[in-house]
């Protein structure tokens, strides 16, 4: 929890306080600590969208949702095996009930053994999809075990 302030910057007048509150303050910090610490906060409050993985025999495909967001929106670009994703939707300049700016950011590193140039990307009903193409040499093959 916060510390008890006894300084008031905007005002520049210190507060004191009779010795007795002391250790009253100090009491209900403590309580108020232990109490907000038991609630449990789910983690999908606090986390992003993450990428889905799909791996298949011949191509991994990673799916995002986006909702709210146009394909015009979307961007995305490849440096070394780093894919980033960057959505971001502005609003219209002549729009009647004012919105907000959203921005999206996510970089997630590729595995080895993809063709990178082969990639490509779909957008379709606030989800987008990107597929690409493993290279032949990584592709599993089945190995016949015999008795």
């Amino acid at each position: 929890m916060f510390p008890v302030m006894r300084v008031r910057p905007e005002r520049g007048l210190a507060v004191r306080r009779p010795e007795f509150f002391g250790p009253l303050a100090n009491e209900f910090e403590s309580l108020v600590n232990r109490c907000l610490t038991r609630w449990a906060i789910p983690e999908e409050w606090f986390a992003a969208p993450a990428w889905e993985v799909a791996e298949a025999e011949k191509e991994v495909v990673y799916r995002m949702p986006l909702p709210g967001f146009t394909p015009a929106e979307v961007h995305l670009s490849i440096v070394a095996n780093e894919l980033t994703l960057l959505a971001a939707h502005r609003p219209a300049e002549g729009a009647k009930a004012p919105e907000e700016e959203r921005r999206f950011e996510m970089t997630v590193t590729l595995p080895a053994g993809l063709e990178l140039e082969r990639m490509e990307a779909m957008f379709r009903n606030g989800l987008l999809e990107v597929h690409i193409p493993r290279v032949p040499a990584a592709v599993p093959r089945r190995i016949e075990v015999r008795t």
